[in-house]
């Protein structure tokens, strides 16, 4: 048997319980985020969401099952962050080597694997003996008798390779958690938290300083005591207190309807009273009053005489 061949056989069968592991712990991943999810609501953010509110309520059937899309959008939104930290998680975690975890099982080829697995591609009698000394260990074949196995008591098989400690810690954590799961979704157990509750908790946030909020209105006071409340955006204004006096800002009713055209409205009908007949002339009169300053009338007189001249 080559050498490479028994390592890719155990590289295999390492990949392969790698990845029992890694679908194991993203399922109990997934079951934690969605019971996390069912116990603060997370169902209902899908109402407030435009794009998506039209949608919610809505339930489909699937193979005979009904399955209300709110409920079907949250478990997919589980999946997709359940699978987003297993990625990240399975990425930060330390693996060995197939070498070093064959290592790790046996005492009796420590070294002496890395060493034949470093030096495989060379030729000699060293290198070759070595090799031939690891397959036996390994497999528990001799080459003079291949189909019989020498039943070393140091042979390291691939199912060795299995973390037996990892998988029973990890199965008891996926009972765990769904049983936590089965139990909240059956009997309806939610908490008081609603997805509103972020909004508003979001709009008590205060700003950072310097940088002005567009929803708020400044308004100026003349008195700096005076609190009254401000007036609101949305309402419009009657009342104005400016100086102290009341304006009165109502508009009358059909102050907005401007002017109509003549041939448009009704004709309007003015009703005026004659005056009485006089006959036009002059009428003079015979005497001349005025009161004119004291010490001033030969002043005044002589003016009017010279303006009587020219």
């Amino acid at each position: 048997m080559e050498f490479e061949g028994v390592i890719k056989t155990y590289e295999k069968a390492i990949k392969k319980y790698r990845f029992i592991y890694t679908l194991l712990e993203f399922l109990i991943i997934t079951l934690i985020v969605y019971t996390i999810f069912f116990l603060l609501n997370i169902d209902q953010v899908f109402k407030i969401i435009p794009f998506i509110e039209i949608y919610s309520g809505r339930t489909y059937y699937l193979a005979d099952f009904g399955v209300l899309f709110d409920t079907l959008a949250m478990f997919i939104t589980a999946l997709i962050l359940s699978f987003l930290i297993t990625l990240s998680i399975h990425l930060k975690r330390k693996k060995g080597t197939t070498i070093d975890l064959i290592e790790a099982k046996s005492t009796l080829v420590r070294e002496r694997l890395r060493t034949a697995y470093d030096n495989r591609d060379k030729e000699n009698i060293i290198v070759t003996d070595l090799i031939r000394g690891l397959v036996e260990d390994l497999t528990g074949y001799t080459e003079d008798i291949p189909d019989k196995s020498t039943k070393k008591s140091s042979q390291v098989k691939p199912s060795d390779m299995f973390d037996s400690k990892r998988f029973k810690l990890t199965v008891l954590l996926l009972l765990a958690s769904t049983s936590a799961f089965v139990y909240l979704t059956s009997t309806d157990t939610r908490t008081d938290f609603m997805p509103e509750n972020l909004i508003e908790y979001s709009e008590r946030i205060p700003f950072i300083p310097g940088i002005t909020d567009p929803s708020d209105t400044v308004h100026f006071r003349d008195d700096p005591d005076d609190v009254s409340d401000p007036i609101q955006v949305d309402e419009k204004p009657t009342l104005v207190v400016v100086d102290g006096e009341e304006i009165d800002l109502s508009i009358p009713p059909g102050a907005d309807a401007g002017f109509a055209r003549e041939e448009e409205g009704e004709p309007q009908v003015y009703d005026f009273s004659p005056s009485s007949a006089y006959d036009v002339g002059v009428m003079a009169s015979p005497t001349y009053y005025e009161e004119l300053p004291q010490g001033y009338e030969d002043i005044i007189k002589r003016y009017f005489e010279e303006m009587a001249e020219t």
